[in-house]
């Protein structure tokens, strides 16, 4: 046993003798539909102390009847509910936690579902006052669609360069944890300001990157589970991309290279320009090494998905794409 899983259990077993901290539940949703009810479904079958656990929910201006369900349900559970036109999400979340009494604050989205231990899960990675967020993992939800399968598959490949998606096993320290799967303490967001308002998506990234620079320790729980929905078609994936791209170039002039995300496209670049030379001196061995590319590109999927592997390679081709063009018209947008 090492001295994070010693860690872990001393802090487990003081839990056990203590009341449990306060915590607040902050959800934006946007045109959810059904999805809104499941994930709020799931938070009201938290095993934790209903009566140390606030959730709050901002309905930013839904137009497609969830409005409805998402009034029914604060009623009927007392949830705080919090009505606005359209404030984006990094709004409504700073507005949810300014009406948030709870010393930590634990962040999902409408479109995912928390597993039953997921408040416990993680506190259990607040080992010191030293440590300001938490997150962990995300899985498909059962009933999610193929393509939003294979979305998660896609990610879980590319996890490596993004933190987006962690597959590790252990509690570890990380430099980052995404909105939908998070938990922070109070104290520390409102130290650093919150979330900065003018960006999203990326405004996870961006608030993690001032927490450690403020000298604070982030940490990845894998316990501590969301299923989460994805795009349900190409267009929205591709959409989604191109906004992912888009806000790492935004980031990067902001604040410099400080992901491994931000050095992409230029060893992109870089490959493109040695191709190009490789082609004009030895046409044959360019074709050669094109050839070779798609089908290592291919082949890997479908070796390792089988049936689905055709559109994961599709997938892959349209992340790098259109994460790349996103990025180039962010770099110039600003």
């Amino acid at each position: 046993m090492d001295e994070m899983d010693v860690m872990t259990d001393e802090m487990t077993d003081s839990m056990a003798d203590k009341i449990p901290p306060r915590v607040s539940v902050v959800i934006p949703a946007l045109n959810e539909g059904e999805r809104v009810k499941k994930c709020l479904d799931s938070l009201l079958a938290l095993n934790y102390k209903k009566e140390r656990l606030e959730i709050i929910i901002i309905d930013d201006g839904s137009t497609d009847g969830s409005t409805e369900l998402i009034k029914r349900y604060s009623k009927k559970h007392g949830l705080t509910y919090l009505r606005t036109e359209r404030l984006g999400p990094s709004r409504a979340r700073n507005l949810g936690v300014r009406h948030a009494s709870g010393e930590f604050i634990a962040f999902t989205d409408a479109d995912c579902i928390v597993d039953s231990e997921w408040i416990n899960e993680l506190l259990k990675g607040f080992f010191d006052e030293n440590t300001a967020g938490v997150g962990g993992s995300q899985k498909s939800p059962l009933d999610e669609t193929d393509f939003g399968k294979d979305v998660q598959r896609v990610f879980e490949l590319l996890g490596f360069a993004g933190e987006y998606i962690k597959t590790g096993t252990n509690i570890q320290e990380t430099e980052h944890n995404p909105t939908c799967n998070v938990m922070y303490r109070k104290k520390v967001f409102d130290e650093v300001g919150g979330f900065v308002s003018d960006i999203w998506p990326g405004e996870d990234v961006e608030l993690d990157y001032r927490i450690k620079k403020q000298g604070y320790c982030l940490v990845f729980n894998p316990g501590a589970l969301v299923y989460h929905y994805r795009p349900g078609t190409m267009k929205q994936f591709r959409k989604m991309m191109r906004s992912y791209g888009r806000v790492q170039a935004n980031l990067l002039r902001r604040y410099g290279f400080f992901r491994k995300l931000h050095y992409e496209p230029f060893i992109l670049i870089t490959g493109i320009l040695i191709y190009a030379a490789v082609a004009v001196f030895s046409p044959i061995l360019a074709v050669a090494i094109g050839v070779s590319g798609i089908l290592a590109l291919i082949a890997g999927p479908l070796i390792k998905f089988k049936s689905r592997g055709l559109r994961i390679s599709v997938l892959l081709i349209a992340v790098i794409f259109e994460w790349n063009l996103g990025f180039v018209r962010g770099f110039l947008e600003y």
